[in-house]
């Protein structure tokens, strides 16, 4: 399990998790999560994730969050997202899922998605 999970830390892809709070806060990420969001792992566990949009782009982060709350997952997703130093990243063909318990309760979500168009 342990060499599982340094694989999947050390992946070349970005995986991101946040808690299912109402205004919910990042709760994993792996390195080349934290290396794109420009943060160590305190400081992105820390983050609501709404914070990973700028204001302008918000709306349709939560548009997207609430068609996988409905639908349990979204394929393709496109949007811009921003890191802790401004810097603008473009996300592309990124898939999003709700997680569930042992019980089948939400209790976060998560994405994962390539490096293919790291700049924005």
């Amino acid at each position: 399990m342990e060499e599982q999970a340094k694989q999947i830390y050390e992946a070349p892809y970005v995986l991101l998790a946040h808690n299912a709070t109402v205004d919910p806060v990042f709760q994993y990420a792996n390195k080349k999560g934290l290396e794109l969001f420009e943060m160590n792992w305190d400081e992105f566990t820390q983050l609501h994730s709404k914070y990973s949009a700028e204001p302008q782009n918000r709306k349709e982060r939560e548009r997207l969050l609430n068609e996988v709350l409905l639908k349990g997952y979204a394929d393709n997703y496109s949007g811009v997202r921003i890191s802790k130093t401004g810097r603008r990243f473009f996300i592309k063909a990124a898939t999003v899922w709700n997680i569930l318990d042992d019980n089948n309760e939400k209790i976060g979500q998560a994405a994962l998605f390539r490096l293919k168009f790291p700049n924005y």
